[in-house]
């Protein structure tokens, strides 16, 4: 039997001038709600670290409570708003959350 690999997640970052910027994060919605959206998530955290980052900056919708609360269990923190940032599917903006980690306030 040939071993296998399956992919159930990724995330799309980079490191800059010691400032790291998540750009998405996802996770196969079947494997959703077990875990490894952290999992995904500290290996972002540590590969950034690694490539020089002091902090880390994101986006996320207002209205994902999910990933919100993911992120600041991971030490992120709400640090401003973009008003109207996001296009809606029923014609309407919804705000985008910026959300920051720096090493060592956790």
């Amino acid at each position: 039997m040939q071993p296998h690999a399956l992919l159930i997640g990724y995330f799309y970052a980079r490191c800059i001038a010691g400032e790291g910027e998540l750009f998405n994060i996802a996770i196969d919605p079947t494997y959703q709600g077990q875990g490894w959206g952290s999992v995904l998530l500290e290996a972002m955290i540590k590969h950034l670290g690694e490539a020089g980052a002091e902090c880390i900056w994101l986006e996320v919708r207002e209205s994902n409570a999910a990933a919100q609360a993911l992120y600041q269990k991971h030490g992120f923190k709400l640090v401003n708003r973009r008003k109207h940032y996001y296009a809606c599917t029923n014609g309407r903006r919804e705000d985008a959350w910026v959300m920051q980690k720096k090493w060592g306030e956790d």
